[in-house]
C-alpha cells in the first residue's frame, strides 16, 4: 500500500509557492501560545467568574484591614470600542500636522510651568510630553507633541527660547526625526484563549507579552507611533482591551549636526572673546569710566561705608504725585526706585546706554516693595539702592527709603537678568566683561554707624 508522503522542511522543492511550510511553523507557534496561555490560566483549576471573585474578596479584606476607603465591586469590567473622552480614545485633527518641540533648558525647578504656560496661553493641546536628562551634564531635554499649524508651531517654539532658563528650542515634523514609542495593553485572558486573531495580531507587531494570569494578559510593543496606534486599534475592535497607555514620544533628530552643542560651542567662544572685540572694547571702556567716577576700591571693614557701592537718589513728592489722602502713589514710588538704579549702573559702566552699544540690556524680573509708611506730598525723600548678590543668569539689588530726616519708610527687592538683544539670551553675569560687576557686591557683613546690618541694610526678603 502507497503511503502518502510528509511534506516538510525544503522537501517539496519549491517553498516560494508551496506555502505548507509557512502554515506548519505558523500552527505550532501558535500551539505552543495556547498552551502557555490555559497553562497559566490553569493554576487554581477554577473558572475565571471564581478566580475574579475570590481576588475581590482578597482585595476588600486588605482595604478593610487598613481601615481606609473601601472598594465596592459590582462587575467585572465590560471591554468595549473606545470613545471619545475615554481612555485610549483616538481623536481626529483634520488640517494640523501633528509637530515635535525639542527643548533644552538648564535643571531648574518651575521651568516645566512656565513652557506648558506658553501652549496654555494659545490654547494648544499637549498630545505627549518626555522630560529626561540629556548627554550633556547640567541640561533636561523636554519632547512635546502637538497638533498644530506651521506657524503656531513656529511661535511656540520662539516664544519657549525667550524663556531664561532655556538654552534653546526646535520644532520638527515626523520625518526629520527619528521617533520611538512604548505602550501597554491589558486583554482579557478569557478573549485571548477564545479568539486566535488576537494572538497573531500581537505577534504580527513583535510585540511582547510580559504577564499572563487567569484574570489579564499584559502586552507590550515598542516602535514608531503609527505602529503602536494601529496595534492599539486593531486589539480594540476585538473588544479584548482592558486598559491601554503610551509613554510620551521620544526623539533623536536626523541632522549631521547637533545644534545644543553648537550654541554651548559659540557661548564659550563669546567668553573667550579677545579684548580687540566689542565685547573687550567695552570692558577697557568701563574701567577708563570707573577710574574718572569711582575711587579704587578699599578694604572693606566692618562699619566703613563702601561709597563704591551704595548710591543715593532724592526725590521730591510732587502734589500731582500723590492720592485723595495725600500719599505718594505706588507706581510713581517704583519709578523712583527704577530711576535709582538706573543712575546706579550708569555710573559704574552697566547702565542700559552702555550695554546697548554691545546689544545687552538689563530686563526686570522681580519688584518687592514692603512701606511702613508712604512718603507724603510736598516731602523730601531719598532712595539708596546697591547690589546685593550676583548669580549666573541673576543679581539682587536692593533699596531703602528714607525721608528727610533719615527716618527709614520702606523698603525694596528687585531681581534682574541681562539679556543678548540679538539672540534673546540670557547672559552668564559672573563671566561677562570679566566679571567686573562682581566688585559692587555690599559684603553681607557690612553694617553702617546707623546700626542697618545684614548685606546692604534691607531686612525684607
Amino acid at each position: 500500500m502507497k503511503t502518502k508522503k510528509k511534506m516538510g522542511a525544503a522537501e517539496c522543492g519549491d517553498c516560494n509557492t508551496c506555502g505548507k511550510c509557512e502554515e506548519l511553523e505558523q500552527a505550532q507557534e501558535m500551539q505552543g501560545f495556547n498552551e502557555a496561555v490555559y497553562a497559566a490560566a490553569a493554576i487554581e483549576r477554577d473558572s475565571f467568574e471564581k478566580n475574579l471573585a475570590r481576588q475581590r474578596r482578597a482585595t476588600l479584606a486588605q482595604d478593610m484591614a487598613k481601615g481606609g476607603q473601601q472598594e465596592t465591586f459590582k462587575r467585572n469590567a465590560v471591554a468595549r470600542p473606545a470613545v471619545p473622552g475615554h481612555e485610549g480614545a483616538l481623536l481626529s485633527h483634520d488640517g494640523l500636522t501633528l509637530y515635535t518641540l525639542i527643548v533644552y533648558s538648564e535643571n531648574f525647578a518651575g521651568i516645566l510651568n512656565q513652557i506648558t504656560a506658553v501652549f496654555t496661553r494659545r490654547q494648544v493641546n499637549i498630545e505627549s510630553l518626555n522630560v529626561c536628562a540629556s548627554s550633556t551634564p547640567g541640561v533636561h531635554k523636554y519632547t512635546i507633541t502637538c497638533y498644530c499649524k506651521q506657524e503656531m508651531a513656529e511661535m511656540l517654539t520662539k516664544q519657549i527660547e525667550k524663556k531664561v532658563d532655556v538654552l534653546q528650542a526646535n520644532c520638527f515634523v515626523d520625518d526629520e526625526i527619528f521617533i520611538l514609542e512604548t505602550s501597554l495593553l491589558k486583554l482579557s485572558t478569557p478573549m485571548v484563549l477564545a479568539n486566535q486573531d488576537i494572538s497573531c495580531i500581537v505577534r504580527r507587531y513583535d510585540a511582547r507579552i510580559v504577564e499572563v494570569n487567569p484574570t489579564y494578559t499584559i502586552v507590550e510593543n515598542t516602535g514608531i507611533t503609527r505602529d503602536v496606534i494601529e496595534l492599539f486599534t486593531q486589539l480594540d475592535a476585538l473588544g479584548c482591551v482592558l486598559q491601554f497607555v503610551r509613554t510620551g514620544r521620544i526623539a533623536v533628530t536626523k541632522s549631521c549636526i547637533e545644534r545644543l552643542d553648537a550654541y554651548i560651542a559659540k557661548r564659550e567662544e563669546e567668553r573667550e572673546a579677545p579684548s580687540n572685540s566689542p565685547r573687550g572694547e567695552h570692558s577697557l571702556l568701563m574701567e577708563a569710566t570707573r577710574r574718572q567716577t569711582i575711587p579704587p576700591p578699599r578694604g572693606r571693614q566692618r562699619g566703613a561705608v563702601p561709597v563704591d557701592c551704595i548710591d543715593s537718589y532724592p526725590f521730591f513728592v510732587e502734589p500731582f504725585h500723590v492720592d485723595f489722602t495725600g500719599r505718594i502713589f505706588l507706581g510713581v514710588l517704583g519709578n523712583h526706585l527704577l530711576n535709582a538704579a538706573g543712575n546706579h549702573s550708569q555710573k559704574r559702566g552697566w547702565g542700559i546706554g552702555a550695554l546697548n552699544e554691545t546689544r545687552h540690556t538689563w530686563v526686570l524680573s522681580r519688584l518687592s516693595i514692603e512701606m511702613n509708611e508712604m512718603p507724603r506730598q510736598y516731602e523730601h525723600c531719598e532712595v539708596k539702592t546697591w547690589v546685593e548678590s550676583v548669580m549666573k543668569l541673576f543679581t539682587n539689588r536692593n533699596f531703602s527709603i528714607h525721608n528727610a530726616d533719615g527716618k527709614p519708610l520702606g523698603y525694596a527687592r528687585s531681581v534682574w537678568a541681562m539679556i543678548d538683544l540679538e539672540t534673546r539670551k540670557p547672559c552668564d553675569l559672573l563671566t561677562l566683561y570679566d566679571g567686573d560687576i562682581l566688585r559692587y557686591i555690599v559684603p553681607e557683613d557690612y553694617s553702617s554707624p546707623s546700626g542697618e546690618t545684614e548685606g546692604g541694610l534691607c531686612p525684607i526678603e
